[in-house]
């Protein structure tokens, strides 16, 4: 007769055997299908985030162009455009081709470096101006427009 030791040894190596034969497939099938679908969340999920944060990035020039706007205005002594190509905001905000439409070299420095960020951001800028007024326009993710006077 078996002692309850070797009973109990037996038992442990039936146990052992079961436990080594591994996943049967559809366990396997079952996990690979649920890290798919939590895999396809996380990228929805990404993708939006992504979006939003352009739209951002995208608010924040316009919000910095809209401070050189009035930067230029102070230089023009109270204008948003001087006309004859000096101190005009529509076109240094439109892209600047001379250091007289932003009024100096910096300000034409820092509206390219804004317009360069915004259009990497997915949409560009499009602005204008008179002696009293001037609009930017830009385009966000959710097919808004952005527009700051």
């Amino acid at each position: 007769m078996k002692s309850k030791v070797q009973n109990f040894r037996a038992f442990l190596i039936k146990r052992w055997k079961k436990l080594r034969r591994g996943f049967s497939l559809i366990e396997l099938l079952v996990v690979i299908a649920i890290i798919g679908i939590l895999a396809a969340l996380v990228l929805m999920t990404l993708g939006s985030i992504r979006e939003k944060a352009n739209d951002a990035r995208i608010i924040s020039n316009v919000s910095q162009l809209q401070i050189m706007a009035e930067i230029i205005y102070e230089n023009n002594e109270g204008s948003y455009d001087n006309g004859a190509g000096n101190g005009q905001v529509g076109a240094c905000l439109n892209g600047p081709t001379t250091d007289a439409m932003c009024t100096t070299a910096s300000i034409r420095a820092r509206v390219n470096t804004l317009r360069a960020d915004t259009a990497s951001a997915g949409e560009g800028i499009v602005s204008f101006s008179n002696p009293t007024r001037f609009c930017i326009l830009s385009l966000l993710s959710n097919g808004q427009v952005l527009c700051v006077d």
